[in-house]
């Protein structure tokens, strides 16, 4: 389907997109180059990196504010969004909650590293550091190192049941609050 000249904007936009979709080997080629360029963004991946991998000298909640502001990720360790405020429409909260898991739902690490529903994950995660470049021994070692935090995370965190509690997870802090309730926990300015 070629694409003429004549065409309105539109419609050779529209055919240029799909001649790329067709293109499934340039697709996987820039999808790589695109979540590299992300991950180097954020400071580099151990994994992909191996020992030419520098740790960052800041603490981990600044990391956090990078790679959400880096990457669009809001979910990382804890959720992180600035939000209206649920009994006030005209005021804006900064929300903080446990992280969506990676397999979507808490029950399967409530089963351990051998549910089929983690190990099938794990191998997703090893697969795709394989397919980033990781050398296939280390990205299996790190892939389950990083489950395993995940299950320590899951197991930490509150039951979906007591999460629909309207009257739970309500906890209101103004920020100078927020630091002397949770001393240890810092939200950086770049959030």
């Amino acid at each position: 389907m070629p694409i003429l000249d004549s065409e309105s904007k539109w419609d050779r936009l529209a055919k240029g997109y799909y001649q790329k979709c067709l293109d499934e080997e340039e697709l996987e080629k820039t999808g790589v180059i695109a979540i590299k360029e992300i991950v180097n963004r954020v400071g580099g991946w151990p994994v992909l990196e191996g020992e030419k991998w520098k740790e960052w000298n800041y603490t981990w909640e600044e990391q956090l504010a990078l790679v959400m502001n880096k990457s669009g990720l809001n979910a990382v360790i804890l959720e992180l969004a600035v939000t209206h405020d649920p009994s006030n429409s005209s005021n804006s909260v900064i929300e903080i909650d446990q992280p969506k898991w990676g397999v979507g739902s808490r029950w399967p690490y409530l089963m351990g590293p051998n549910d089929p529903m983690l190990k099938n994950y794990t191998h997703l995660m090893t697969v795709t550091a394989k397919a980033l470049g990781a050398e296939p021994k280390l990205a299996e070692r790190e892939m389950y190192e990083a489950m395993e935090l995940e299950l320590k995370l899951v197991n930490f965190s509150a039951d979906d049941m007591v999460r629909r509690d309207p009257d739970r997870g309500n906890n209101r802090f103004q920020l100078w609050q927020l630091k002397s309730q949770f001393p240890l926990v810092s939200l950086p300015s770049p959030l």
